[in-house]
């Protein structure tokens, strides 16, 4: 249809085009000299002989134009002005239908960018759930930190009793050789155990409520002469 429409309009503007440069240069006249005896800005004429009416001033000053061009060419001006008002009749409805198609979709546009917004935010919502879930297990049951400062792994010493020291995280059940250890609000701890005058092992663990237990081992040889030492 805007296809067919737009032939129309090609067609009228090209006969009336025609008609109108046609008899100018039977008549040997320059388009200058008539823009001059007229007093029409040259370019509407130009735009007369060149089909290109939608250049010309709308609405019935472009349709004066036109009547007096071609009465000083003694045309048919009853038929160029039925050309002229098919063509605008028809420039019309192009123009009418191009703004309906651009409307639906313009519509349909803005109708659409409100649901992708919706489901990205729910995509992202659902991310972010699933995000922090994963991250909350995680944190559960996943083995607490356990640092142990002192004493080495190892060690030989001279005296029957060392201090553990260490850090884990807070709230952590700590124990040390199965015997609960106190954490400072920072999990920070520190332990004074007895030992034997052999090799001597002593097992520091931290668990959480839910979590797995790391254990951490440290094997301490106190010398024969450790008792003398005491």
């Amino acid at each position: 249809m805007d296809n067919f429409v737009s032939n129309k309009i090609q067609q009228n503007n090209e006969l009336l085009a025609e008609e109108l440069k046609q008899r100018r240069e039977d008549r040997k006249i320059k388009i200058e000299t008539v823009a001059k005896k007229l007093k029409i800005n040259l370019k509407y004429l130009q735009a007369l002989e060149n089909g290109q009416l939608e250049k010309l001033p709308a609405g019935l000053y472009g349709k004066k134009i036109l009547q007096e061009y071609s009465i000083f060419l003694n045309l048919d001006t009853d038929f160029l002005t039925k050309l002229w008002e098919m063509e605008t009749e028809n420039r019309q409805k192009n123009n009418q239908q191009n703004i309906f198609s651009y409307k639906v979709p313009k519509k349909s546009y803005f109708l659409t960018i409100p649901a992708i917004i919706k489901n990205l935010l729910i995509l992202l919502s659902v991310f972010v759930c699933l995000f922090y879930l994963g991250f909350y297990i995680k944190n559960i049951v996943e083995a607490p930190r356990l640092e142990i400062y002192s004493p080495a792994d190892n060690l030989s010493i001279n005296q029957n009793f060392i201090f553990v020291t260490g850090l884990s995280e807070p709230e952590t059940n700590v124990t040390i050789n199965n015997e609960p250890v106190l954490l400072d609000s920072k999990g920070n701890f520190s332990q004074k155990i007895n030992l034997s005058s052999d090799l001597n092992t002593i097992s520091i663990s931290a668990k959480k409520k839910y979590g797995k237990q790391i254990t951490i081992t440290r094997r301490i040889l106190v010398k024969p002469d450790s008792g003398s030492l005491q």
